[in-house]
């Protein structure tokens, strides 16, 4: 299994960056890009047995943290309001990986 995310430092995200895989995006369509173009890559490999994204409320500058000197991406920004770029394509492509994988075979 894979532990990551697709790092992308927002706006209040400038100081302390953000953990994850820096893959160059330069905005959040990128990143969306980006995951579903992992998700169909890693369901192609037929040993390939699953993800887990870092990350679900993306977390400022200046907020408390504690375990990492880094801030979170997340599918939720601090207040809660889905990113719904981001969420649209999870709900789109998240559900097509268990046909995807079993093609891999």
């Amino acid at each position: 299994m894979i532990f990551g995310c697709l790092g992308l430092a927002g706006p209040n995200q400038r100081q302390w960056g953000v953990k994850g895989y820096r893959t160059g995006a330069k905005s959040l369509e990128d990143v969306t890009r980006l995951y579903e173009e992992m998700l169909r890559g890693m369901m192609s490999t037929p040993y390939y047995i699953g993800w887990h994204h870092c990350g679900y409320i993306e977390q400022w500058d200046a907020s408390e943290r504690g375990d990492a000197p880094r801030n979170e991406n997340g599918f939720l920004d601090p207040l809660e309001n889905h990113r719904t770029q981001w969420t649209d394509v999870l709900r789109e492509i998240n559900p097509r990986a268990a046909t995807l994988h079993d093609a891999a075979k």
